[in-house]
């Protein structure tokens, strides 16, 4: 067997889970769009607040006709952008 049949069988077993879709996804391509449902499961968010963000404007978007779409590295941005240091001990 190939790999992209080994994905492919990956993907159609995981249709159920957003997040193993995405790990799915990830085995052919290191950036690939990801959907709310994906996005969020990511996040380890809501969809709602996903889509709170988007209609905030306080993340970047990919839209496909009337679908949204969003980079894995713009996640990962994201939350980078979003992360706060530790104080140190005193």
């Amino acid at each position: 067997m190939n790999n992209n049949l080994d994905i492919d069988q990956l993907i159609f077993k995981c249709q159920e889970s957003p997040l193993c879709q995405a790990e799915a996804i990830l085995l052919q391509n290191p950036d690939p769009l990801l959907n709310v449902p994906q996005a969020a499961n990511f996040l380890g968010s809501t969809e709602r607040h996903l889509r709170l963000l988007i209609s905030k404007q306080e993340i970047s978007v990919t839209r496909i006709g009337n679908k949204v779409r969003f980079r894995k590295s713009i996640l990962n941005t994201y939350v980078i952008t979003r992360t706060t240091p530790a104080k140190a001990a005193e």
